[in-house]
């Protein structure tokens, strides 16, 4: 088959236990892997195939036969808007079924820079150790002298020793102590800021002794149409910024926090905007990974108090829902503390920060007693205590630490007592928040159909979350237009068919009241976002492109399809290219059955306090009808009741060569 421009042209395979390292022309690749790239673009789309291909029946995530594969997309490190990212995937530790999450800054173009649009790295090494791709020489490295040292030693420890003639001329993906000493939620970063969360690939990495993998790229990647290219990326960027309704906030108020800044939460993004403009330094503009016209890390620096002296490239929404709304810490340098925290120890703040406030209900309703956390006494709102069990967490010192690291379904069942069924989580892996009812229908129904587990970020979507009733509404204090106002303007601009589009916002389209608290129609739309999901992380390009403050009103795929034309050549149409991420999504959900047994059965939440009469939200004083709107999902989806694609709907999708023996419904 034939691989168009816009890719790098080599896939790099290492064999950890015999320190080999294969370098294959991409074609060969593709084709032992029967990946036509058309169908499945790359990143995700990619990652999804290699593991369907080597794995049929369920391993030791932490076993040397599991896999950590890094893909990048046609996108990637090219002159499109927002091209620094790639996807890293593996068999999840946490869940042992599908795992892949996405990451930026610039060690994803400087890979595809060395020519490389996927890496596989296979087997263990005997002793720790870290490879070096140099453009197309491959070594690799004692890593003893780096083990047990922190996300941002590791990464300065790594570029010293290969003598790197600039600063960032080396771009490092490393795991931290959380990785080696195997907490199942360990993740790694990327140059000590961008990690690949929700994967539990640190964990994997240092299960293999792999320290870190180092890039240095000088290369080029072909394009098909250059100028065209930078004319079409130009023109997609004048209409965002001409339409993007939150772009005021996130540039002046704080990036992805935007949400949190007009909700005055507690901790939001007015406060970023407040410490960027009061630092030695100040940076009058946020910054991002290659290409972005939307950066989302701020330059941080905390002057008083305890965490005096902190510098922080970050400031994310992940981070700060994580403390405010699990652990409920208010205060800003706390905030910024916990995040460089969190990847310095190499730790996924989401599983971390539900799985301590899971641990703290237990506390007080006396499941768990001193003698269980080995002498803490929890509580929520302490900082310092947060701070000391994360470390515990990170290095499993003690056995309390032991029961966190090894993830909150395995905790429970270990606890017992009770445990289980307050655990929130999908699967094996916890949610952002730690109770489902306070979130809106769309939001919670990803959790639950996730190919990762109990997770929001591939179906990304609060449009409920985002309205407020006219009385509680704080926008005209911000972008100078009413929520009814600013919703009339997202659904008109949302990219989606007009036909679509009014089945499910109505005919006018419209959002209200009456809408946010409607079932009806809500599967269709998460469908449609989940696919939309799949198709940039197999690009691979930003959420904060696409799904810019939630809203949706950013790149859609018609965008994309004008841009991938100009990179590759190929004319996909907006029809086409939804079907790959659909084709994506439902091999990933045909991955988990197979090797899991994965179906309806487990779309539930392990805390059974979900399906009691929700407390707060828009089902206040009722049952939220899980089981209701997941049958209209399947229905939506065109799978069996029992929540497996039917073979018409793989036969549609070209996956009709995946079904083997594996029982599927007609």
């Amino acid at each position: 088959m034939q691989v168009p421009k816009g890719y790098a042209g080599y896939a790099l395979i290492i064999e950890l236990t015999k320190k080999e390292a294969t370098i294959e022309p991409l074609e060969r690749f593709l084709a032992d892997y029967d990946i036509d790239p058309r169908l499945w673009l790359g990143g995700d789309g990619f990652i999804t195939k290699i593991l369907w291909k080597d794995f049929s029946s369920p391993i030791d995530p932490l076993g040397p036969e599991n896999e950590i594969i890094i893909a990048t997309g046609p996108w990637t490190a090219t002159a499109a808007p927002q091209s620094g990212r790639a996807m890293l995937g593996c068999i999840s530790p946490e869940t042992g079924g599908f795992g892949s999450g996405s990451f930026g800054w610039f060690f994803p173009a400087t890979l595809k820079y060395a020519g490389f649009d996927v890496v596989i790295v296979k087997g263990r090494s005997e002793t720790p150790c870290y490879v070096f791709i140099d453009d197309k020489r491959i070594a690799f490295r004692e890593a003893s002298h780096l083990w047990g040292k922190e996300t941002g030693e590791t990464v300065k420890a790594i570029r010293e020793e290969l003598a790197e003639r600039y600063e960032g001329e080396v771009r490092v993906l490393s795991t931290s102590v959380a990785g080696e000493n195997l907490v199942r939620y360990a993740v790694p970063c990327a140059d000590g800021t961008s990690c690949p969360g929700r994967t539990g690939a640190g964990a994997v990495m240092g299960s293999k002794n792999l320290k870190a993998v180092a890039v240095r790229g000088t290369g080029e990647i072909a394009i098909d149409d250059p100028r065209g290219l930078l004319e079409s990326s130009y023109s997609a960027v004048k209409r965002f910024f001409e339409n993007e309704p939150f772009l005021k906030v996130w540039q002046e108020g704080g990036a992805s926090t935007a949400l949190g800044t007009t909700g005055s939460w507690a901790l939001n993004g007015s406060m970023l905007a407040e410490n960027r403009n009061a630092a030695d330094f100040p940076h009058l503009k946020n910054v991002g990974c290659l290409n972005c016209h939307n950066p989302c890390y701020h330059w941080l620096q905390i002057k008083e108090g305890k965490h005096a002296g902190l510098r922080q490239l970050g400031g994310h929404m992940t981070f700060m829902t994580a403390v405010l709304r699990n652990l409920e810490i208010q205060d800003f340098g706390d905030w910024i503390y916990f995040e460089r925290l969190m990847q310095e120890l190499g730790l996924d703040p989401a599983s971390f920060s539900v799985s301590l406030s899971w641990a703290v209900d237990l506390f007080e309703k006396g499941i768990l007693t001193e003698k269980d956390t080995d002498g803490l006494t929890l509580r929520r709102g302490d900082a310092d205590l947060v701070a000391r069990i994360a470390q515990r967490v990170a290095h499993r010192e003690g056995s309390f630490a032991g029961l966190l690291a090894d993830g909150i379904a395995e905790a429970g069942r270990k606890i017992g007592r009770g445990s289980e069924g307050m655990a929130p989580h999908v699967k094996g892996k916890p949610s952002l928040l730690k109770d489902p009812k306070i979130q809106a229908l769309i939001w919670s129904l990803g959790a639950l159909t996730s190919p990762r587990g109990g997770d929001w970020l591939r179906l990304h979507n609060v449009y409920e979350l985002a309205f407020v009733p006219e009385k509680t509404d704080n926008y005209p204090k911000f972008i100078d237009r009413t929520c009814e106002e600013l919703y009339e303007q997202t659904v008109r601009l949302v990219d989606i068919p007009e036909e679509l589009k009014k089945k499910i916002f109505g005919d006018p389209p419209k959002i209200d009241m009456v809408w946010v608290k409607s079932t009806k129609d809500k599967a269709l739309f998460a469908a449609w976002t989940e696919d939309f999901v799949s198709l940039f992380n197999s690009l691979v390009t930003c959420m904060f492109g696409a799904a810019t403050q939630f809203l949706m009103v950013g790149f859609g795929p018609t965008t994309y399809s004008e841009i991938l034309r100009k990179i590759t050549g190929w004319d996909m149409p907006y029809e086409e290219l939804m079907e790959v991420g659909e084709r994506v999504f439902n091999l990933q959900r045909l991955f988990n059955y197979r090797l899991k047994g994965w179906d309806s059965a487990q779309d539930t939440w392990g805390d059974k306090r979900a399906y009691e009469p929700a407390r707060m939200g828009i089902f206040k004083g009722n049952p939220v009808p899980w089981d209701e709107v997941l049958q209209d999902y399947y229905a939506v989806r065109g799978w069996s009741p029992r929540g497996i694609p039917t073979r018409a709907k793989l036969s549609r999708l070209k996956l009709q060569t995946m079904i083997g023996e594996l029982e599927i419904p007609d």
